[in-house]
């Protein structure tokens, strides 16, 4: 994984947040363990199995690059995400759907809807890359770039839980919580909006997490980058959300149209 860029993204900022050499999110998961043993699942799970399926999906696409099935990469992927004795549109479950389902519970983003929204998206991402494969699992050079955006796009959605747990334990004064999914996401920011990940290294990593609303903007000036929306992450029950799709400032130009849409799709 040494080549994967969300690997060393993530491995170089939680390096900075441990005391002493630290093997990408294990030492994190294992003082967690300390905390709690529900605190070290949860760790393990956001951190380590979260980056796991990311580079399974990364194998994915170079499988298709050389000529073999493609099939079994995204099928492991799914179902690590998904896990074992899963029920549909539930938090009963063990694993990152289940806990999609859980955290969605605290947004509004579309309601009445059977399964929460990113569950929802990433099982149509997927049905979608099945759908670009020859009958074998191979891909067609034609489709090969077409496979990687689809990745992508898996790998963005997947994101979404992550930072809506970030921004419920925020608003809750939960500081274990919040501790341990900023370790899940602001590395990520690291790599795509310097700028934010700053303000955020220091109220999360600093030890002092009072100024919510300056982080919550910092997270959402990160959207566009992590190729998310406002309308992905929705808004949280105990607050009004003021974040726009609308508009959005890339490196000081303002674009005429909605960028977050924009990019979003194109991601």
């Amino acid at each position: 994984m040494y080549d994967e860029t969300y690997f060393c993204a993530y491995r170089d900022a939680l390096w900075n947040y441990v005391k002493g050499p630290a093997w990408y999110a294990n030492t994190i998961t294992e003082i967690n363990f300390d905390i709690s043993v529900a605190m070290g699942v949860e760790s393990s799970i956001i951190l380590n199995l979260w980056m796991y399926i990311i580079h399974v999906l990364n194998n994915a696409v170079r499988d298709c690059d050389s000529g073999e099935s493609v099939f079994e990469s995204l099928d492991v992927a799914l179902s690590l995400w998904v896990g074992f004795d899963q029920e549909e549109g539930t938090s009963k479950g063990h694993l990152l759907y289940s806990i999609t389902e859980s955290i969605e519970e605290q947004f509004v983003t579309n309601a009445g809807q059977k399964e929460a929204r990113a569950n929802t998206k990433l099982i149509s991402l997927f049905n979608e890359a099945r759908s670009l494969l020859n009958a074998d699992g191979t891909c067609s050079e034609n489709d090969a770039a077409s496979l990687r955006k689809n990745v992508h796009s898996i790998q963005s959605t997947m994101m979404i839980p992550l930072i809506q747990s970030l921004i419920h334990y925020l608003l809750e004064g939960d500081v274990s919580y919040t501790s341990l999914y900023a370790y899940s996401i602001v590395p990520m920011i690291y790599a795509h909006n310097l700028d934010a990940y700053r303000i955020l290294e220091i109220l999360f990593f600093g030890g002092d997490i009072s100024d919510i609303q300056k982080a919550t903007q910092a997270l959402e000036s990160s959207y566009n980058a992590l190729g998310i929306t406002c309308a992905d992450i929705g808004s949280h029950l105990s607050s009004v959300s003021t974040c726009s799709d609308d508009f959005v400032s890339i490196a000081g130009f303002t674009p005429p149209n909605k960028a977050r849409k924009v990019s979003s799709k194109s991601s």
